[in-house]
């Protein structure tokens, strides 16, 4: 798998989790039970489950930059090397292709 693909694998995630979200609970999820929970009008349930994905996103890039060593994850900063399935290095500017791929 090409970093290209990996990162849209990874936003297609984001995109079904939220889309399982904004469902409640017939999404199936806790998340979504939740927001149910809140007897929010649509345009409230619609802004909760933006800001969710919203926050899954920038979650998503940090951990992403922190494994490149671009940035600080629970107070550790290195850079990790990534392998595939088979035991290739999987190289490529991760943090970048997210960001945009997802953030722009």
């Amino acid at each position: 798998m090409k970093p290209e693909e990996l990162i849209g694998c990874i936003k297609s995630e984001i995109e079904a989790s939220a889309n399982l979200y904004s469902k409640g609970l017939s999404g199936g999820t806790e998340v979504g039970s939740k927001i149910d929970a809140l007897c929010l009008g649509s345009a409230q349930r619609e802004m909760v489950v933006s800001l969710i994905k919203q926050a899954m996103e920038e979650v998503t890039y940090t951990l992403i930059c922190g494994l490149e060593g671009e940035a600080s994850v629970g107070g550790g900063q290195q850079q990790y090397k990534l392998l595939d399935g088979a035991g290739n290095e999987f190289s490529g500017d991760l943090s970048s292709i997210f960001y945009e791929a997802v953030m722009e």
